[in-house]
């Protein structure tokens, strides 16, 4: 008669355990990249995908416990139950006794150890798919899924009676040792990572709480000094601000400055900088870094205080200040870049003026053609003197089908919730269920709660990446010719008509707005009468345009005191 410590229906639960983490294998990414109604009913799809990977590490972490106390050394009562049947059945077994039962004893304080490992990775895995879903839909599956199959087939004990096989039990502990083993560094490295973001996310000042009340778009509501870097001989501020919205309403937004000392008794020409992509949540305000009016933020800042410019650079409404972003939304980013003017100048050390000049990159290009394009009705007061939009998003509707669509990238379908959420916020025909495939609703939520340089965003390009290598179609489902989507983005396209000159320039190299963007906003600006001076920079990638070894920031400091653009090596004009 054999004795076993495991009972029958423990060995039932590892097959039903195996057999569920294999369908989960399996399964689980189908699920995601798919559209999902034949997996739950539709309306729980995206739910379904928030709670997997949380009831997952909850039941491995179940599992393990039955585990460890299924391979727990035996209780005195069994251990006199085992010795009254070995006596029972022969004297002389008990001699041949003694080398199984070493072995048995091994093998379960082994799997003991194992399954209390797999307990702690397996509750850590579920508290960190609490703190991120996104990434954990995929890993927490695969890693839980992973670890239940290693813990189902190593042998929890072996027979009292019969010796092991000892080549198999020395390959399925090692395989099981190993797989625990890295499931455990991957949640220890994830957490390291979590905790990292958390702490790395900045504070919210008290004074972007508040709010605008009935003041007047451009009335500077509170302005403490900057705390971060700024220009030598210069004094820096942040500014809260009341603006208003695209579609009217009354926000607050804020602001750095920097006030040239040398400028403080006389006239000042204010230049507004609009930044680039920071990201759409309120922590992703520049203003709340120590670097919002460095050289990598601002590139040439440091000449233009030397000529007398006072540089103002908006957050938007949205960043730093509460409320939705107007991210790639024309008028909302045009009021908010022309009200930050209006604001500065309440400052003491800022003589009035009313000689405007326009800067800005990427997402800021936008926000710098729309303010130059609304500023006749919108800031009457002021008389534009220069433009300069670089590597501009100039054509949401164009950038968002190249990001989004059929050949969109890794990169782009990553991004894209910065266009998608903010849009389906400010429009109410914008709907983002309705852009946004079954089941996918949880990345696209995480990705616009995090900022560009989140260590996060990495964890949700994987998330893409494991989407979109079971499902050609990824995450997105936008019908960008025709219906509300189509019309909102082509709707935000900029025009180019302004009465000021208007620079344009990019890299040719630039992976994230592609150069034809600048060409047809050059032949748009052209017909609209705009003054035009563009210019490609070869080898020049998004980032590398404005960094201080491009020739571009010297073409633009020196643009901006010439803006007839003759003198501008490679420089194109309207024909």
């Amino acid at each position: 008669m054999q004795h076993t410590r495991p009972i029958p229906w423990s060995r039932v639960i590892d097959r039903v355990l195996l057999v569920a983490a294999a369908g989960v294998l399996i399964v689980r990414p189908l699920t995601l990249a798919a559209a999902g109604t034949w997996v739950v009913p539709g309306r729980f799809e995206d739910e379904f995908s928030r709670l997997l990977p949380v009831a997952l590490g909850a039941i491995g972490a179940v599992v393990g416990v039955h585990r460890a106390l299924r391979s727990a050394p035996a209780t005195s009562a069994s251990a006199a139950t085992a010795a009254s049947a070995a006596t029972a059945a022969a004297s002389a077994s008990a001699v041949t006794a003694a080398a199984p039962a070493s072995a048995s004893a091994a093998t379960s304080a082994s799997a003991r150890a194992r399954a209390w490992v797999w307990t702690a990775t397996a509750a850590t895995w579920a508290v960190l798919a609490v703190w991120v879903p996104d990434a954990m839909t995929l890993a927490c599956s695969y890693a839980i899924a992973l670890g239940a199959i290693a813990l189902a087939l190593a042998p929890a004990s072996v027979p009292a009676d019969r010796p092991p096989r000892r080549i198999r039990r020395i390959v399925w502990q090692t395989a099981a040792w190993a797989v625990a083993g890295l499931v455990l560094v991957i949640s220890l490295a994830a957490a390291g990572v979590v905790i990292r973001a958390a702490a790395d996310r900045p504070s919210i000042p008290e004074a972007y709480g508040l709010q605008p009340g009935n003041s007047l778009p451009g009335t500077l509501l509170a302005y403490e000094p900057y705390a971060g870097q700024a220009p030598a001989d210069a004094d820096a501020f942040l500014l809260i601000y009341a603006t208003t919205r695209a579609d009217g309403s009354a926000a607050t937004a804020s602001a750095v400055a920097a006030i040239p000392r040398s400028a403080e008794s006389g006239e000042s020409r204010i230049l507004a900088w609009q930044h680039g992509t920071t990201g759409v949540s309120r922590e992703c305000a520049p203003s709340l870094t120590a670097t919002a009016l460095s050289e990598t933020a601002i590139p040439g800042i440091g000449q233009l205080i030397d000529r007398g410019y006072t540089v103002v650079a908006t957050d938007y409404p949205g960043q730093g200040t509460a409320g939705r972003y107007p991210y790639l939304i024309g008028e909302g980013e045009g009021r908010a870049t022309l009200d930050a003017v209006r604001a500065v100048q309440e400052l003491p050390q800022v003589a009035a003026t009313d000689q405007v000049y326009l800067a800005g990159h990427s997402q800021g290009g936008h926000a710098t053609l729309w303010a130059a394009q609304i500023a006749g009705t919108y800031a009457p007061e002021f008389t534009i003197r220069a433009v300069a939009a670089l590597s501009a998003a100039a054509d949401p509707l164009t950038l968002s089908r190249d990001i989004m669509g059929d050949k969109g990238s890794l990169i782009g379908s990553v991004v894209a919730p910065y266009v998608l959420v903010p849009y389906a916020q400010e429009y109410a025909d914008v709907s983002l269920p309705g852009m946004v495939r079954p089941g996918a609703r949880v990345i696209v939520d995480q990705v616009a709660s995090r900022c560009a340089t989140d260590p996060l965003m990495t964890a949700a390009a994987l998330s893409v990446a494991g989407v979109t290598a079971f499902d050609s179609t990824g995450l997105y489902s936008i019908d960008f010719d025709t219906g509300p989507v189509h019309d909102r983005l082509a709707q935000n396209i900029a025009s180019g008509k302004m009465a000021a000159p208007l620079f344009l320039g990019q890299g040719t190299d630039d992976q994230v707005v592609p150069i034809a963007i600048q060409r047809a906003m050059k032949e748009r600006a052209c017909q609209a009468g705009t003054t035009t001076t563009a210019v490609e920079y070869a080898g020049y990638d998004h980032m590398g345009v404005i960094s201080e070894s491009s020739p571009l920031v010297d073409d633009l400091i020196a643009w901006l005191e010439d803006p007839d653009g003759a003198h501008i090596s490679g420089a194109s004009h309207c024909e």
